[in-house]
């Protein structure tokens, strides 16, 4: 199962009118220090589970690839998380190219990809407009 979260968040900061700081000491540039906002939207996903696959093979008919086959049931594919970089996420070693026009014997969506932990911030300007 993939798992996501998204967790919004905002914070006005205390400069103006009837807050903690009084903007009223910088005069006419009172305007450009009041009425700011951070906001900020955090997301978390866990990646999405794969089947590896080897490509240009003899018996790969439609050109998505053929299932490798799996080395025992010792061998999960998985690499401790130190072990990972981003030119091998999985422990290639467990998995070797199947007999000639072979399927290969691995299962499905038996590995995970790498999930993601992205946030994303925004500074707003309110102003006023006078009628």
């Amino acid at each position: 199962m993939v798992a996501a979260t998204d967790a919004p968040d905002s914070v006005d900061l205390p400069i103006g009118r009837d807050k903690a700081i009084p903007a009223a000491w910088a005069g006419r540039f009172r305007s450009l220090l009041e009425w700011w906002r951070i906001s900020g939207i955090t997301t978390m996903q866990t990646g999405s589970y794969f089947n590896p696959k080897m490509t240009k093979m003899a018996g790969d008919f439609n050109s998505d690839g053929v299932r490798a086959d799996r080395l025992g049931r010792v061998a999960s594919g998985e690499l401790p998380r130190p072990e990972r970089s981003i030119d091998r996420r999985f422990a290639t070693e467990a998995f070797v190219a199947p007999p000639q026009y072979g399927f290969g014997n691995c299962g499905r969506n038996i590995l995970m990809a790498t999930g993601k932990h992205k946030r994303d911030i925004s500074i707003i300007k309110g102003t006023g407009v006078k009628a």
